[in-house]
């Protein structure tokens, strides 16, 4: 995708973090994207 990149697990936690929410699972697909699941802190 134009201006994207790839994060490491590590980045994902801390801008998820930031937001409010904690990953709870990420799941690979077939493609070369992944799903992340998160829910709100606390």
């Amino acid at each position: 995708m134009p201006g994207g990149r790839e994060r490491t697990r590590g980045e994902w936690d801390a801008l998820f973090a930031k937001a409010g929410f904690e990953i709870t699972r990420i799941v690979p697909m077939r493609a070369a994207e992944s799903v992340i699941e998160a829910r709100v802190k606390g």
